[in-house]
């Protein structure tokens, strides 16, 4: 995910603490572990016809 890539959330939060809201910091958190299977997940399948 680009935003675990290289640190890059962390290190444009730390970079940008000052303007970053709280409830943009708290979103990017919850983005962050919709991976986590306690949280659900959808899986999609598509069927293409030939």
């Amino acid at each position: 995910m680009i935003f675990e890539d290289n640190h890059n959330w962390d290190a444009f939060s730390l970079a940008n603490k000052d303007i970053l809201r709280d409830v943009e910091i708290k979103e990017v958190k919850k983005m962050m572990s919709c991976k986590d299977e306690n949280r659900g997940f959808f899986i999609q399948f598509y069927r293409y016809s030939q």
